[in-house]
């Protein structure tokens, strides 16, 4: 399996600020994502162990950004 791309706030920043679609998904676990005041609007939010079972409901022409 080929490993995952890395991109940084920055990036992700440059890139929507050239137009690119991105989708945003949260993947903290529960008790993370309860406890932090940062939450990205319009992220989708999955359980850490969803992501691969539930990828088909992410639009394919858009690039997924778990955090």
């Amino acid at each position: 399996m080929e490993e995952p791309s890395r991109i940084t706030p920055e990036e992700a920043k440059a890139l929507l600020d050239r137009g690119r679609d991105l989708i945003f998904v949260d993947v903290r676990g529960s008790a993370d994502y309860e406890a932090s005041p940062i939450k990205i609007r319009g992220a989708l939010r999955f359980h850490p162990g969803e992501i691969v079972t539930r990828s088909g409901e992410l639009p394919r022409d858009k690039l997924m950004v778990p955090y």
